[in-house]
């Protein structure tokens, strides 16, 4: 599934979190803010994040173009066709996965999958 994806829209899976984590956060994100979200290393941002903005879907904002650090990355709007896309898809996958499985029992599962990824993360970060 995931190739289906990459070769459809031309990106690599790592671009496709960064456009779904961009689209979380519309203000924009630093490359150092990127790379912690998405437990990248820096350089990988650095040398990556070239083509995302080389293809047209992600630029810095406007109004920091002469900063020289911290400058925040934003989504162009073929960023925001790219992320909608994504978000669609996605949901498309959820209510296939969910189909026939009680409300009830998807509560309790998604309730015991939260608690399990906040006690995997402060496992992490000790």
């Amino acid at each position: 599934m995931k190739a289906k994806w990459n070769e459809k829209l031309g990106l690599k899976s790592v671009h496709i979190f960064w456009v779904y984590l961009l689209r979380k956060h519309p203000e924009g994100l630093s490359s150092a803010e990127l790379s912690r979200h998405s437990q990248s290393n820096r350089s990988l941002v650095s040398r990556e994040i070239r083509e995302l903005i080389d293809m047209g879907h992600v630029a810095y904002r406007q109004d920091q173009e002469n900063q020289r650090h911290g400058k925040k990355l934003v989504l162009t709007p073929s960023g925001w066709e790219i992320s909608e896309f994504i978000r669609n898809t996605s949901l498309e996958i959820q209510n296939t996965v969910n189909d026939g499985i009680p409300m009830e029992d998807l509560i309790v599962f998604y309730r015991t999958l939260t608690t399990l990824q906040r006690r995997f993360d402060m496992l992490v970060q000790e």
